[in-house]
This record gives structure tokens, C-alpha cells and sequence, in this order.
């Protein structure tokens, strides 16, 4: 970073007021959000001023390219913004929630983001007659499907991933034990996301 003391950096997590943001040169800093605002969220990107060499107070929120977000009948909460795609990753076991992939699909929908499916753990194939009509299904909605599996085939799983991850800021989501971690470390290599 340079001597500037203001700077605009990417939010890379948040936790309630606090967030953390990454500059153009990686390094990253602690972060506020001035006043009582809470309208910060992964992707944005935020004019900071710098407080100590680790702390950055949040001045503002540039506007953003896009929005994820997700809604009940009670409220809209925010997800991430300024992504490419999103990728939704689900296997068979443990046992994918279809509602889960249908409400994501229509969530990147309305945000007009591109939508990624990823099947893991294609070696787990007693299930195979189960989910082959859903596959089918998201297919015949001109949904994008990658099968892989990333604990058995390490090698070609990333083979298959790393060209539609390459040059895209993408949201990575799915239930619980549905590989996003060991798909992460993959993809990433000092990841180090715990499975």
C-alpha cells in the first residue's frame, strides 16, 4: 500500500460492525464501519482510512455491480456483492436439500449473477438412479453442471474446476459436508480451510 492513508479495499469477511478488507496488495486490515451502519458485505468495495497499521475505519460503500441477497416474508438480508457467479456445490451424501439448490438458483437469478452447479463425490454412485432425474431437471433449465469429486480425484476435479474459477470473483455456498472446503483447498492453495 502506499503512503496514502486512504485507500479503497474489498471486503473479504464481515462480523457484524466488524469486518475485514484486503488492499491492492493483499495485505489486510481489521475493519469499522463508521456510525451504526451494518450495510457491509462480502465483495464490496470500501473507501477505508487508515486508523493504526492493522485497523481501517470503513468511510463508505462504492456502489456495487451486483448483490446476492435472500428474502423471506419478514426481511431481505444482503449476502455478497460484486461477485462474477456463484458456484453451489452438493452431494448425495450427506443428503442435499433440493429446496436449498432451487432457492439459490432463483436468489442468482434475480441478481442477474451466473450460476455454477457443482455434483461432488461422483465416486459415492448408489445414488446415481436418485439424482440423475434432478440433474436432468437443472440441465433442462439451462443450468451449468460440473460432476466431480474432490476427494477421490483430487487431480481432474481441480482440472475441471480451476478454468471456470480463473479471472472470476465467485461465491462459494452449500450445505454442510458438501465439500466446499476441500473444493476450496484445491482451488486455493493456501486455503487451508479446515474439512
Amino acid at each position: 500500500m502506499s503512503n496514502n492513508k486512504d485507500f479503497v479495499a474489498r471486503v473479504i469477511a464481515t462480523h457484524g460492525k466488524h469486518s475485514f478488507v484486503e488492499d491492492k496488495t493483499g495485505k489486510i486490515f481489521e475493519a469499522i464501519r463508521r456510525g451504526k451502519k451494518k450495510d457491509v458485505v462480502v465483495g464490496d468495495l470500501v473507501k477505508c482510512k487508515q486508523s493504526s497499521d492493522e485497523q481501517v475505519a470503513i468511510e463508505s460503500v462504492e456502489e456495487r455491480k451486483s448483490l446476492l441477497y435472500r428474502s423471506d416474508e419478514f426481511r431481505t438480508k444482503p449476502l455478497a456483492a460484486n461477485i462474477d457467479q456463484v458456484a453451489l456445490v452438493f452431494a448425495t451424501r450427506p443428503t442435499y436439500n433440493p429446496r436449498f439448490i432451487w432457492k439459490a438458483i432463483l436468489a442468482a437469478e434475480t441478481a442477474n449473477i451466473p450460476m455454477l452447479i457443482i455434483r461432488n463425490k461422483t465416486d459415492i454412485t448408489e445414488d446415481d438412479n436418485q439424482v440423475r432425474p434432478f440433474i436432468d431437471q437443472l440441465k433442462e433449465l439451462g443450468c451449468s453442471i460440473v460432476e466431480v469429486s474432490a476427494t477421490a480425484y483430487p487431480k481432474e476435479t481441480e482440472q475441471k474446476l480451476f478454468p471456470l474459477f480463473e479471472h472470476r470473483i465467485t461465491l462459494l455456498i452449500g450445505q454442510s459436508g458438501m465439500g466446499k472446503s476441500t473444493i476450496l483447498n484445491l482451488l486455493v492453495k493456501d486455503a487451508e480451510q479446515k474439512t
